[in-house]
């Protein structure tokens, strides 16, 4: 079945990157976040079913210039689907809310992990939720216009680019 996708991606702030950077653990709060914030938009879409977004998370801890930066490519289909395979057309996606939703997450579970170790992290990220009140960065513009063959080729830099020394560590 052929789904129109979007490509988004999700990047933490940067006050938090040393954190991920001496605990490595740390970076499937990542994938549980954008978990988190696909499950919220699907509670909205659903009303009385259960829905699910079809997506692809591939995560990269270094950005261009070999700094540590780790952040998500997420290439998610346009459309959720319930319990019984029905698609449904999902193309609008709410990047404020999406935003703010990965924040909270990201946050908030960091919070109850590292608190316990650290006191004073939830005071830190409590300010920091508080300074970033528009949530961590996410970007995803609509595919409009885009050919197959620039589909396909978005897709082999995403799986390319994962293979990279620094990224497939």
């Amino acid at each position: 079945m052929k789904v129109p996708h979007r490509h988004i991606t999700f990047t933490i702030a940067k006050e938090l990157r040393p954190f991920f950077d001496v605990d490595r653990s740390l970076l499937d709060y990542l994938f549980k976040a954008v978990e988190f914030t696909f499950n919220k938009l699907t509670e909205r879409a659903g009303k009385n079913k259960e829905y699910e977004f079809g997506y692809i998370s591939t995560l990269h801890t270094f950005g261009r210039d070999m700094k540590f930066n780790p952040y998500l490519h997420v290439i998610v289909a346009e459309g959720i689907i319930d319990k019984n395979n029905n698609l449904k057309k999902y193309d609008y996606f709410p990047y404020e809310k999406i935003r703010k939703l990965f924040a909270y997450e990201l946050a908030d579970s960091l919070k109850k992990e590292i608190s316990p170790k650290l006191k004073e992290f939830s005071i830190f990220a409590n300010k920091l939720t508080e300074r970033k009140k528009n949530g961590f960065y996410v970007h995803g513009p609509k595919n409009q216009g885009k050919t197959q063959k620039e589909n396909e080729d978005l897709i082999k830099y995403v799986v390319r680019y994962a293979g990279h020394l620094a990224i497939s560590e």
